[in-house]
Parts: C-alpha cells; sequence; structure tokens
C-alpha cells in the first residue's frame, strides 16, 4: 500500500488525482490554491513552478519543515511505534513549536495515527483503532506511510509551500499556467480549522471567473450555489467515495464535481 498524500485531510482528492491531471494537462506552472492534505502532486509530471498554497500553517509548517531538515524528522518517526501512548502524546505536542523537526514527526503521527478524515478540522483527535471492512489496519497505514515519506520528501524538493490566504491572493493569469482550487464543500458534516464564509465562496468565485489565460479547474461537492457561481464552466461528475460522501453529510448517491474553464 503506498500512501499519495501528506496527511488524511477531510476532503482530500486523492481517488481523483490522475484525473485532474489529465485535465491539468501539460503547463509550465502548477498553482494549488487549498493544497489542504497535499495529495495531487505525486500524480503530476514535474513542471517548471510548483506552488501549492494554503491558509493553514500546520500543513504548510510541515512540508516546509520536510524539506529543510528530512533526516531529522525521517530518524524521528522511524522511532515511533504506532500505540496509543505515541498518539496521545504526539496530540499533547500540538503546541510545543520550540523544535520544528519533532513538532513536526508529531504533527505527522498525531494525523496518520488518528482516524482518517480528522486532519484540518475543528473535530477532537480520535485515535485509530478500527480495521476496515477489506482488512485495512491503522497500523499498516502508519508502516506504509513511513515507508513512502521518503519518496515524497524527494518529490517535494521541486515545490514551494506558502502560507497564503486566497482573499489577498493576485492569481497568476498567464498562458501555460495551470491553476487548481479546492476550496471547503458549501454543504459539509464539519468544519476545518480555516473554513469558507458563505461570501468566500462568491468572492473565490469572482476571482477565478476574472481569469482569461490560464487554465482553471476547481473541485467542489455538488451544489445548486456552485451551479451558479461557476455558471458557464465544463461541469464534471464524479462518484464520492464513501468517506467523502460522509463528509458531504449524505450516506448514499453522494457526487463531487470538477469545473474547468480555459
Amino acid at each position: 500500500m503506498k500512501i499519495n498524500a501528506l496527511a488524511p485531510w477531510a476532503g482530500s482528492k486523492r481517488q481523483f488525482a490522475h484525473i485532474i491531471a489529465e485535465l491539468a494537462g501539460k503547463r509550465r506552472m502548477w498553482y494549488e490554491m487549498f493544497a489542504g492534505g497535499v495529495s495531487l502532486i505525486w500524480a503530476q509530471p514535474i513542471c517548471d513552478v510548483e506552488m501549492l498554497c494554503d491558509l493553514n500553517d500546520e500543513i504548510i509548517t510541515v512540508a516546509q519543515t520536510l524539506q529543510n531538515r528530512p533526516n531529522e524528522v525521517l530518524l524521528l518517526l522511524r522511532d515511533m511505534s504506532f500505540s496509543r501512548e505515541t498518539f496521545d502524546l504526539a496530540v499533547a505536542n500540538k503546541t510545543n513549536m520550540h523544535d520544528t523537526a519533532s513538532w513536526t514527526a508529531n504533527r505527522l503521527a498525531a494525523w496518520w495515527m488518528g482516524l482518517n478524515g480528522l486532519a484540518g478540522t475543528e473535530e477532537k483527535p480520535v485515535f485509530g483503532t478500527r480495521k476496515t471492512k477489506t482488512g485495512g489496519s491503522p497500523i499498516t497505514r502508519w508502516n506504509s506511510f513511513r515507508e513512502s515519506l521518503p519518496e515524497m520528501i524527494e518529490r517535494m524538493k521541486h515545490c514551494a509551500f506558502l502560507h497564503r490566504d486566497f482573499r489577498n491572493t493576485e492569481f497568476p493569469d498567464e498562458k501555460g499556467v495551470v491553476i487548481y482550487a479546492d476550496p471547503p464543500y458549501v454543504r459539509k458534516s464539519f468544519r476545518y480549522l480555516k473554513d469558507f464564509s458563505y461570501m468566500d465562496h462568491h468572492l473565490l468565485a469572482d476571482k477565478l471567473n476574472k481569469i482569461q489565460r490560464s487554465k482553471v479547474i476547481v473541485s467542489y461537492g455538488d451544489d445548486p450555489l456552485v451551479d451558479k457561481l461557476y455558471k458557464g464552466w465544463q461541469k464534471i461528475t464524479l462518484p464520492a467515495s464513501n468517506s467523502m460522501a460522509h463528509s458531504l453529510g449524505k450516506t448514499s448517491n453522494a457526487v463531487e464535481i470538477l469545473l474547468v474553464r480555459n
């Protein structure tokens, strides 16, 4: 089992990574707003400029620390076995930023030893103990993440991770640029630590609708407001995974959409 995300983020688009890469096509710049758990670049070919942005300072600090102090973090993770005690200590050290390598290792342990889909949300961390119906276990997931991380760090060398708020961002508008935005859903069963207001959905759409030359891809949960805000865009409907359906507050027939322009 190969892990293809930096964190098991709520609303992650891991299952659509190859579809999004195909839609993006050839480009010289990849500009990703709302990078969240960083789940798309692993399916992307390397291009000249790769910028991944998010307002959540935890995921950006983790990514930057892995770029700047990879060996220290890997060494710390190697000695962190899957256990309730390790998880509890990792959660308790969330606010201890005295050493960023140690803090990063603890953040990763808290995310990957916890239940899937809680990272980045206001939900209380919960230790992952339940095996899935297909036989997967939290222990296997934790070990797979640690095994996958060196390759992930190598790929991250080509990326710039930036702490940015879309409200204050001027998106690049040039030929050869692909902008990908994965904002919070309009309706969902949880709240992100850095969430959207109703007006934020309007503001983002206003910014993206003004772009003339860059290709723009937006992912959302299907919603009448989204249809209104992105009228005239190509709309691709995709079946949501079970975990995604839960995030949308549905038990079945949930769909996600990709909106494409230019």
